[in-house]
């Protein structure tokens, strides 16, 4: 039983490292933290469980300039359809760093024995797309929809733990 939000976050990694093998593992785990946490935003604000930040014009002048001299300094990646800017090998959203610990994203898994399991399936059934990737890429997102935990739909699901079956992450990946 586990939430959504951390399944996508090793699921989008998992991505990350196979399309961008020159990229290291902690460099993946920022990657898949934000592509978990744009989606988590996003569904908050369609279900009204998260306000739309309220910004000055001088606020949001000076966070577009923040975000203008980062981008200067950053390199682009793309995973899942999401273009993500990285610095010092860490992904940068709304101007900050993202850096991510997996000693916190295996804790939601139940320790690193599920965590490890779940992330092998994961690697394993990629191997499939060795020979497209592009292709994965496009797909990617909605493999996960495919095997993500299933829980309410709506505000009654928001933060609820579902089942995750590995047998189905292995079916929705593999080709």
């Amino acid at each position: 039983m586990i939430n959504r939000s951390p399944v996508l976050q090793l699921w989008a990694s998992v991505v990350a490292a196979f399309l961008h093998p020159d990229e290291n593992w902690d460099t993946c785990l920022s990657i898949g933290s934000s592509i978990s946490t744009l989606c988590a935003i996003s569904k908050g604000k369609a279900i009204g469980q998260i306000e739309p930040k309220d910004r000055s014009a001088e606020d949001e002048n000076k966070l577009q300039k923040r975000k203008q001299k980062a981008k200067n300094e950053m390199r682009e990646v793309e995973v899942m359809g999401f273009p993500l800017h990285i610095k010092n090998g860490v992904v940068v959203l709304d101007g900050k760093e993202k850096p991510t610990k997996e000693e916190l994203l295996q804790g939601k898994y139940g320790g690193e024995e599920t965590y490890t399991k779940v992330k092998q399936v994961m690697q394993d059934a990629l191997q499939s797309w060795s020979d497209d990737k592009d292709e994965l890429d496009k797909k990617a997102f909605h493999m996960y929809e495919k095997f993500r935990p299933n829980v309410a739909a709506g505000q009654s699901g928001w933060g609820r733990k579902g089942e995750l079956n590995l047998h189905e992450i292995k079916s929705a990946i593999e080709r």
